[in-house]
């Protein structure tokens, strides 16, 4: 009973009033026969609603079977803080992509979660280009990139990012690249 109890509470949300017609709005590309991708922006003053809109959103989300990666930019700093997390959610949920993913993206899959490397896995080759900061982010955001399309390919996805307007740079030009391709997947951002 009590093991019960604690499982309902989970779902157990004080209502958002007011909120009805915007939850909708945010939950239609999940909703749809054939999910599509969508870009949203909550902007808010602190104390609104913004992170409790989100939950919902990402419960609703789930509820209509879509995969939710979700970071919050104030908890994870620094330099790809942002796309590291949520590409790291990425390949735990791809685990029959994991050797092909670790293959064409090791340096990647070594950086966001180390730990699915395989054991003495040696890469065939790395990238022999420049190791200049520029060539490498862009290689890093490229290859963080296809593996969010990766799983988008396979199921809805939907990315969820709190207090965006706090993440580094790299991680929000992964996001806007992200949004430059969405058009044609089931990936909401």
């Amino acid at each position: 009973p009590d093991q019960q109890r604690v499982a309902l509470s989970y779902l157990a949300h004080p209502p958002l009033v007011g909120r009805d017609a915007m939850i909708t709005r945010l939950l239609a590309p999940f909703t749809r026969d054939e999910p599509s991708g969508a870009v949203f922006s909550l902007v808010s003053n602190p104390g609104l609603g913004r992170s409790a809109l989100l939950t919902r959103l990402m419960l609703g989300a789930r509820i209509a079977g879509v995969v939710v990666l979700h970071a919050e930019a104030r908890v994870h700093k620094g330099a790809f803080g942002v796309a590291r997390a949520l590409v790291r959610s990425a390949l735990f949920v791809l685990p029959d992509q994991l050797t092909r993913l670790v293959e064409q993206h090791y340096e990647v899959v070594q950086f966001c979660a180390p730990e699915l490397v395989p054991e003495g896995f040696e890469p065939k080759s790395l990238s022999r280009t420049t190791n200049a900061l520029p060539e490498r982010h862009a290689r890093l955001l490229g290859a963080m990139q296809d593996v969010l399309v990766t799983l988008a390919e396979r199921a809805p996805v939907c990315v969820v990012v709190d207090d965006v307007h706090r993440a580094d740079q790299e991680s929000q030009g992964l996001l806007a690249s992200l949004a430059s391709v969405s058009e044609g997947l089931p990936l909401s951002i």
